[in-house]
């Protein structure tokens, strides 16, 4: 099997086994805790979320310009990133320490005196979780996937047993206890792991490097925060005008396009440095562009597949398993079919900020912002509600890919013609998928009873046109062939 495909097995296996066990610790720790500790965790938890801000964004700068250096053959510059951003973090954790120990000094708020030990506790967890990720971000930038798959893991197991164990016997002090022990541990493991497979890290506390450090991360880990909250904005604005009620209906829906995504982000986390390395080892535009394409391109056949057999069988799911959830049930079609486009940007987000245009992607993230804002505010007021919602951020999310692949086919040298018609193959597939889908659930619903029978109808129905279609268009018979033959070879299928 290809080093490649190893490595997108390894991530995907990895995030997806570790996905279920997030969800499985989810599910358990509010009905460990009462409403009002479950509530006091929620807000806890944030310290986590907002603390890697304090590494101003130079675990990026590793993933960025290791893969470049390797790719130059510039390993001692290579080395020199390494040591500065893993100095840069040592200086980032310290400050987090400190205002853990002082932070109660400028709290006036006589309500949060009495968790001071608890939020102490996440400000550590967070300053150890700085060196967690940098340990982690090392295997990506080495393309080390089996050792990053490993950490994933054990972070998930770990996690799961510290909080649900410590939460059961001390309560909200154990939760958070728990899982300061379970940051302690996945950093000791990663270290080691690290060490091992990834060689020595060092310290090198040269201002000038941590300037650099910080001037080429910063404005990379601004960019994914304005996306992840690009992300989230739908629900903020379902939450404000509809209420937790349908925001919890709409929510549902998200959950199934997080599995959905899981793939994509496998592909992208993998080409990154791939991308990175390639760039600094000089490659031609032509041969690049295969790079940066094939995987899109390859995405653009296997996520329709994955999409309308899964928007088919929501209807059975959520009869089934999620009968209070039924009317989101259309909010959760219109958002698992619009994921598409969100499964096709990664990549070329991936070249667009290894080539240095940052600026350029994150114009196009407050475009797509700006834009899903003020649609969903708009569809909700004139009584879209959450379908409203969902439709405001599937068209967001298309506007976003469109231009990023729209600027990265231009810095390809493509010419305008060539532009087009790449990004209508791209997109075709999707079309494709919309039609079956509507027309299938039409004629089934029509002509059929039981809602089983409809379910494996409509579902090997789907499949079936899906793929003959797709064999019928040349380009996507050319593509599917040369996808099946490689696997058969790496496989031995």
């Amino acid at each position: 099997m290809s080093k490649t495909l190893k490595n997108i097995l390894y991530v995907f296996a990895a995030a997806s086994f570790a996905k279920i066990i997030g969800a499985f610790t989810s599910f358990l720790i509010p009905r460990i805790l009462e409403p009002s500790n479950f509530g006091i965790w929620v807000t806890l938890s944030l310290i986590i979320s907002y603390a890697p801000i304090f590494a101003l964004g130079t675990v990026e700068t590793l993933l960025k310009q290791f893969p470049r250096c390797v790719g130059e053959g510039n390993l001692t510059g290579a080395k020199i990133v390494e040591d500065s951003v893993f100095s840069s973090i040592i200086i980032s954790a310290s400050i987090l320490f400190i205002i853990g120990l002082f932070f109660q000094l400028f709290i006036k708020e006589n309500s949060l005196n009495l968790y001071i030990p608890q939020i102490r506790l996440m400000i550590g967890a967070s300053a150890v979780g700085l060196f967690s990720a940098y340990f982690l971000s090392r295997f990506t930038a080495h393309q080390i996937f089996k050792q990053y798959g490993i950490i994933d893991i054990t972070r998930a197991l770990v996690t799961c047993f510290f909080l649900v164990s410590f939460s059961w016997f001390w309560g909200l002090r154990g939760t958070v206890a728990g899982f300061f022990l379970a940051e302690i541990v996945t950093c000791l493991v990663s270290a080691v792991l690290s060490f091992k497979n990834c060689g020595n890290f060092g310290i090198n506390f040269d201002y000038r490097l941590l300037w650099n450090a910080v001037r080429i991360g910063f404005p990379i880990t601004i960019v994914w925060w304005v996306l992840a909250f690009q992300s989230s904005v739908d629900r903020l604005v379902s939450s404000y005008f509809l209420g937790k009620t349908a925001t919890g209906y709409y929510g549902l829906g998200l959950s199934f396009v997080a599995l959905m995504m899981q793939i994509s982000i496998a592909v992208n986390k993998v080409f990154y440095p791939k991308i990175s390395e390639n760039i600094g080892n000089g490659l031609d535009k032509q041969a690049l562009s295969k790079l940066v394409i094939m995987p899109a391109q390859i995405l653009s056949l296997i996520i329709p597949a994955l999409m309308g057999a899964l928007t088919l069988m929501l209807p059975f799911i959520y009869e089934i398993f999620f009968p209070k959830y039924m009317p989101g049930i259309l909010s959760a079609q219109i958002i698992l079919l619009g994921s598409f486009s969100l499964c096709l940007v990664g990549n070329g987000s991936n070249y667009l900020i290894a080539y240095d245009k940052q600026g350029v992607l994150f114009l196009f993230v407050l475009i797509s912002l700006f834009f899903n804002v003020l649609c969903s505010i708009i569809f909700v007021k004139i009584g879209f509600n959450i379908e409203g919602v969902a439709i405001s951020t599937v068209v967001a999310a298309a506007i976003l890919t469109t231009l990023v692949w729209k600027t990265v086919l231009k810095y390809l040298d493509y010419s305008i013609h060539k532009l087009l018609k790449e990004i209508v193959k791209l997109y075709l597939p999707f079309f494709v998928v919309l039609c079956l889908v509507i027309i299938i659930t039409k004629l089934t619903h029509y002509f059929l009873l039981s809602e089983i029978n409809i379910g494996i109808i409509e579902i090997s129905t789907f499949i079936v046109l899906y793929c003959l279609i797709i064999f019928l268009i040349p380009p996507y018979r050319e593509l599917g062939l040369k996808l099946y033959r490689y696997v058969r070879y790496h496989t031995g299928l």
